[in-house]
């Protein structure tokens, strides 16, 4: 195999992939944090053991400025012990290079300066001064080492309660004691320390040690990768491509909760990680030269971003070309292998997909599609508002406006009539909405052209049975301190809820996406003119359920209950949304949790714009269920025998075409068949 040229490159590479899949898992260990912190002495219920343990080693996590993406640590540790930490997607040989590699043997205040604001610790000229003492060489390199261990020491000493001021005296006082002879050094570090500064204060060092470690070759400018840091990079791509799932990093602690499925995936991850180390050797020229071509192309001024999972994805693609490292028009190849990636202008060619058997369990995810769901989501919410007469209603206030009864004039709600009027012709109408609602939802009243969705009730019911049937035998388990399982199990609420989505996946194909996106627009444009002030006068009300209470006790012959449906629509739509939202789990066959029962019982605090209809919790689908259960009547007897075991319904995962003699058949006999009396799939009256 021939050796490839070191790279020899003006700019640091900063991966974007390991960046950024670094700062995801630092927010998702701030969301745990939060939900921890909730329990204990003053929470609703003690932290068990294993908690207590997890919330010391995240507190000890985001304490460090070390590396915390499962990833990157499992892949180093299995192929690349040597390589340090990366701070944001520099790894060890370009951390600094911008600053660090035009700095002079002997740098000034003002060079150093430079240094202290990039590790976030602002203006600090004490600090700077101190700097300046600072002699080149191996002794400066030993004495940063041993303060990266006072760091590592001091933060695996912290406790759950997080860092006390005595841990920061402590490190402080050690590093006073470890930095000689560069004694005023250590001692403005030992005061930043004390100042609460730890993270900011090891970064700093990590940064000096990177600088005193990298010798005469910073003194050339030069921006080299090295071997093991191209290698854990391309690896690090391949297992992203891959969607290779690493295993937790319990490096900092020793007693933790039990994952059932974490011995699969270590034991996954090894094969995988090995495999991809494989591919790499093998294809190390063509790697080597795509690299250079990458960040020439993701120059981003004085640092190159390049994409570690782009880079093996284009090796793939190109090595499934027949390309080679010695091709001269590689860099056109590469942009073409760009276009394929980022889906410019075309799709994935087939020849493109190398065979892979996978596991079935994993390859689920077909079955069910999120925007089917979501499709239906709309439909089942303005079900609710049809049983209720909303719609009847404003169809009545349109023609009380038309015939000059309704006392509204110029303004708004005059605006809004005419405009709904004039929209008649375009609109789905009554009968059009009807139909649909009975053809995907089973909901009675509409011609569903034979083929009515009649198993959603029955699998809506066993879904928000089988939910709070959980929640309450957990709160029942908790209230009695057993550690005898529930009668109804994750597994259960797993399997009707999979039974739902699939259901829900199966009737939400073909008009239904687009027919969802006008009832939304028609609900909205309800909503609207029922909130009208000049509409509300007219009839006296507060609200717009009083409009639809009062038009329809005058002109329909009676109101309906607008407590029931309107909670009815409302946690339906939350409800749906939870299972697009997770259709990615309920697809396999996973043997871990669904629900998260702590998310449950001290749920974080809610993002700013995000709602329960669109973003729920497993907190938001819980409430949904009991809400839907009460406002609807169900008895607890219902609701116990609905959430015991049943036989999934016989169903495809997609529609199936019934064949034009079979169609011809069927109808000749009476019995309608697929697309009888539809145009463009849906009836017409």
């Amino acid at each position: 195999m021939a050796v490839a040229k070191p790279l020899n490159l003006p700019d640091p590479i900063a991966f974007s992939d390991l960046r950024d899949l670094e700062g995801k898992e630092r927010r998702r260990l701030v969301g745990r944090k939060l939900q921890l912190d909730a329990l204990g002495p003053n929470g609703k219920r003690p932290r068990t053991n294993e908690e207590d343990e997890e919330l010391k080693e995240i507190v000890q996590k985001l304490a460090s400025d070390d590396v915390v993406d499962p990833l990157f640590v499992a892949a180093r540790g299995s192929i690349a012990r040597d390589v340090k930490d990366h701070k944001q997607g520099l790894l060890p040989s370009q951390q600094l290079q911008q600053a660090l590699h035009q700095l002079p043997d002997r740098p000034r205040e003002s060079d150093w300066a430079k240094i202290i604001l990039m590790a976030g610790l602002g203006k600090n000229p004490p600090l700077a001064d101190a700097m300046t003492g600072l002699d080149a060489g191996d002794q400066q390199a030993a004495l940063l080492g041993r303060l990266a261990k006072d760091f590592d020491a001091a933060i695996a000493r912290i406790g759950n309660q997080g860092v006390q001021q005595a841990d920061l005296d402590a490190l402080a006082a050690q590093i006073v004691t470890d930095a000689s002879p560069a004694d005023e050094f250590g001692k403005v570090l030992a005061d930043v320390v004390a100042a609460g500064k730890l993270s900011e204060a090891e970064r700093l060092v990590d940064y000096l040690l990177v600088y005193y470690a990298q010798g005469a070759s910073r003194r050339v400018g030069r921006a080299n990768l090295t071997a093991n840091e191209k290698k854990l990079a391309a690896v690090y791509g391949l297992l992203e491509a891959d969607f290779v799932e690493a295993p937790a990093d319990h490096s900092r602690i020793t007693v933790y909760a039990y994952d059932p499925d974490e011995e699969g995936r270590r034991q996954k991850f090894g094969k995988a990680v090995f495999g991809a180390q494989g591919e790499y050797q093998t294809n190390q020229p063509l790697f080597e030269a795509i690299l250079p071509i990458l960040i020439k192309l993701g120059g981003q001024g004085a640092i190159d971003t390049v994409s570690a999972l782009e880079w093996a994805q284009c090796v793939r693609i190109l090595r499934d070309r027949g390309v080679t490292a010695a091709e001269p028009q590689l860099e056109r190849k590469v942009d073409e292998a760009l276009n394929v990636i980022q889906k410019v202008g075309e799709d994935v060619a087939p020849s493109l997909i190398g065979i892979d058997l996978p596991d079935l369990d994993a390859q689920d995810d077909f079955q069910i599609q999120a925007d089917n769901i979501i499709a239906l989501q709309p439909a089942y919410f303005a079900a609710m508002l049809e049983e209720l007469k909303a719609f009847a209603v404003v169809d009545k206030l349109v023609e009380l406006f038309q015939n000059g009864v309704l006392p509204v004039g110029r303004g708004e709600a005059g605006n809004g009539l005419f405009k709904y009027w004039k929209d008649t012709a375009t609109r789905v109408s009554e009968a059009e909405r009807r139909s649909f609602y009975a053809r995907t939802l089973g909901v009675a009243g509409g011609d569903d052209g034979g083929m009515p969705n009649r198993e959603f009730n029955d699998l809506f019911l066993r879904f928000v049975s089988s939910v709070s049937s959980f929640i309450r035998q957990n709160n029942v388990d908790d209230l009695l301190r057993t550690k005898l399982p529930g009668s109804i199990s994750q597994q259960q609420v797993r399997k009707s809820a999979r039974d739902l989505a699939s259901n829900l996946s199966l009737h939400g194909y073909g008009m239904a996406y687009f027919m969802a996106t006008e009832l939304q627009k028609q609900v909205k444009d309800v909503i609207k003119l029922l909130n009208d002030k000049d509409i509300r006068n007219a009839y006296g009300a507060r609200d717009m359920w009083q409009v639809i209470d009062q038009v329809a006790t005058l002109e329909l012959g009676g109101a309906k209950n607008s407590v029931r449906y309107r909670t009815m629509a409302t946690s339906g739509a939350i409800i749906m949304a939870w299972l697009a939202q997770n259709a990615a789990k309920l697809s396999n066959s996973s043997f871990g949790p669904l629900l998260n029962v702590d998310d449950i019982r001290n749920p974080p605090p809610r993002p700013n714009g995000e709602k329960a209809t669109t973003s729920p919790t497993d907190f938001d689908l819980v409430n949904a269920c009991e809400q839907w259960l009460a406002v609807t009547g169900t008895q607890e007897d219902t609701v116990e025998d609905y959430s015991q075991h049943k036989e999934s319904p016989t169903m495809p995962s997609r529609p199936i075409q019934i064949p034009s003699i079979a169609r011809e058949m069927l109808e000749g006999a009476g019995v309608p068949a697929m697309s009888l009396g539809y145009t463009n799939g849906y009836p017409r009256h």
